[in-house]
């Protein structure tokens, strides 16, 4: 099957189209495609946001030249974190020095390049100098307070430093803005990680996950803690819904088979709290497709996927109800993409006869 995959970014403040994409190609290549799509965009935004600084950096000054260099500094910086190190950075520590160099040589043209201390600071975090990495952080931030990047650098830079208190005071102001900011989210279930707050930490990592982007990393940090950590009383949580939502995940992920079909209860009503998080779903049409109701469970797979197109697990799953209706060439679709992006398969085999079955 072919798919079309469109975007637009516009300035929310004059409605101006910054820029546009589209990118087409093979459903089988479904995250290829929305790389492509990231690509485009964020080649556009890392020119367009030298546009939007609080200090009205003429842009008429800014030549092609810059721009080139800018993404330089871009593909250098290619994989890097707010709040993790790279655990390659003792090989791209010669990387890291050039992309310094170059942001120090935009900088002499252009002082107020906020994106040149943006960089400055992201290479200097993972060359492990986290005094200087705070100190660029908070200049890129000064320079332009709305660029969210750059705040969530300087939190990042806080937390090396130990210094939590002003990081969570950064990070809760990201969040308090845009309730849909995954990263920030993100950004304070690793603090509160950090200070043994495991809770607080798992309410987060719920928040990440709830209706925003999908960041793997969320999903396996949820995992481990809601099995390592011991689920705790209604109090221990800022209120019965985040008690729930771990009540439910915790009992799941233990695999008890035998307390699973009494699960749905309580997934519908995690559901109703956190409508925007794919897990309820997700376990709501295994234990339907358990029971051997296709149907609900293809539903409620559908559900799931839409919110969350990005975990190899709901292609794996609701390639198994295509292959039990009989509808072998969307089954075989969802199982290359599970196959293509899946970190374990185990079970190859189970596949196979499926296939054979299937008509």
């Amino acid at each position: 099957e072919k798919v079309v995959i469109s975007a637009r970014v516009a300035n929310v403040e004059t409605t101006e189209i910054v820029s546009t994409s589209r990118i087409s190609g093979d459903l089988d290549n479904l995250f290829t495609l929305q790389d492509d799509l990231a690509r485009d965009l964020s080649k556009d935004l890392s020119l367009n946001s030298v546009l939007f600084s609080d200090d009205n950096l003429d842009v008429s000054k800014i030549t092609f030249n810059v721009y080139s260099e800018l993404n330089k500094l871009k593909e250098l910086a290619h994989g890097l974190t707010f709040f993790h190190l790279d655990p390659a950075r003792k090989r791209k520590k010669a990387d890291y020095i050039t992309g310094i160099n170059i942001a120090d040589e935009l900088l002499e043209i252009h002082p107020k390049l906020y994106l040149a201390y943006y960089y400055k600071s992201l290479f200097s975090l993972n060359l492990e100098n986290f005094r200087d990495a705070e100190k660029y952080a908070e200049l890129a931030s000064k320079l332009n307070s709305k660029d969210v990047q750059s705040n969530l650098l300087w939190a990042g830079s806080l937390m090396q430093n130990s210094k939590s208190e002003e990081a969570e005071e950064i990070l809760n102001k990201l969040t308090g803005s845009n309730q849909k900011n995954s990263i920030a989210w993100y950004g304070l279930s690793v603090l509160y990680q950090k200070m043994g707050m495991d809770y607080k930490a798992l309410e987060c990592l719920i928040n990440s996950l709830n209706g925003n982007s999908f960041i793997p990393k969320a999903y396996s940090n949820l995992q481990t803690l809601v099995t390592s950590t011991s689920l705790g009383n209604i109090d221990s949580y800022s209120g019965e819904d985040y008690y729930n939502c771990v009540n439910l995940l915790n009992e799941y992920w233990s695999n008890n088979s035998k307390k699973r079909k009494d699960l749905y209860t309580l997934a519908e009503k995690v559901n109703a709290n956190f409508f925007g998080l794919f897990i309820p779903y997700f376990i709501m049409a295994q234990i339907k497709m358990e029971s051997g109701d296709l149907q609900s469970s293809e539903s409620l797979y559908k559900k799931s996927l839409k919110l969350c197109p990005f975990l190899p697990e709901i292609h794996r799953e609701i390639a198994k109800v295509y292959y039990k209706t009989s509808r072998c060439k969307l089954a075989e679709n969802h199982l290359n993409i599970y196959l293509n992006n899946a970190s374990v398969v185990d079970d190859f085999e189970v596949f196979e006869k499926l296939k054979k079955k299937c008509n």
